[in-house]
């Protein structure tokens, strides 16, 4: 969707190396399209054996919902196992998190966690770090603006609430050690360090430019979208 935070998520299909999946989340601002609010969290697997190598989507797998009411929130973590993958997305205006196991199988397990604060906007991002055991989350509206939680990569369960900033935020990312999260508004952007006690003490302005997006590029830089204009800035 053209106005969804996180549109997509791919991940490779575990024992399947000609296969992936792609998780889509609908952009919650942009209408119903099924199911009581129309803002799905959906599945479709693509077969590059198909379509002369250039790769298809499976007729039979395509655009699976796994739950409705979604926020434009998605991100993806290693199971402890080091194979399977685990999906994970939230409900808009509450405090569930739905984490989904993809395994050679197809999804075997799903897991509910309430935990956290309940949001009062369903845009922004959720990331996971590097290493797969903790997740942060973006809030938008009111409330706790990034709130960092455990994540558990054998259960998939969410967990251990802690506000990290109170100031709404859009994007936020993980430096490439995991030490130090990022969040971004039209504020700017803030840095974290994450291994003092009380990470929130550690608030340092990076930059004054509103700040949304933020991704890591493959030299592991951190690149930010600057609103309204035509350029990147780079960390």
């Amino acid at each position: 969707n053209l106005s969804s935070t996180q549109s997509a998520v791919i991940v490779p299909y575990p024992g399947a190396s000609h296969k992936y999946c792609i998780f889509t989340v609908r952009g919650c601002t942009g209408g119903s399209t099924t199911g009581p609010l129309g803002y799905y969290f959906a599945y479709s697997v693509v077969d590059m054996t198909l379509n002369a190598g250039l790769g298809d989507v499976l007729v039979a797998e395509k655009n699976i919902i796994l739950f409705d009411s979604s926020a434009e929130k998605c991100t993806a973590m290693l199971h402890a196992n080091g194979s399977d993958i685990w999906v994970l997305g939230h409900e808009q205006y509450t405090d569930k998190f739905h984490a989904y196991r993809l395994t050679s199988s197809g999804i075997v397990d799903t897991v509910t966690s309430p935990v956290g604060s309940i949001h009062t906007s369903c845009v922004s991002y959720m990331l996971a770090n590097h290493s797969g055991d903790q997740v942060a989350v973006a809030n938008f509206g009111t409330g706790a603006g990034v709130e960092m939680f455990d994540f558990n990569q054998q259960t998939g369960v969410v967990s251990d609430p802690d506000t990290i900033q109170v100031t709404p935020a859009y994007g936020i990312h993980f430096s490439p050690n995991d030490s130090v999260l990022y969040a971004g508004y039209t504020s700017g952007i803030y840095q974290y360090d994450l291994s003092a006690p009380l990470p929130q003490s550690t608030q340092y302005l990076v930059s004054d430019v509103s700040t949304y997006a933020i991704a890591e590029g493959p030299d592991e830089k951190l690149y930010s979208t600057r609103y309204t204009t035509s350029y990147l800035a780079a960390i």
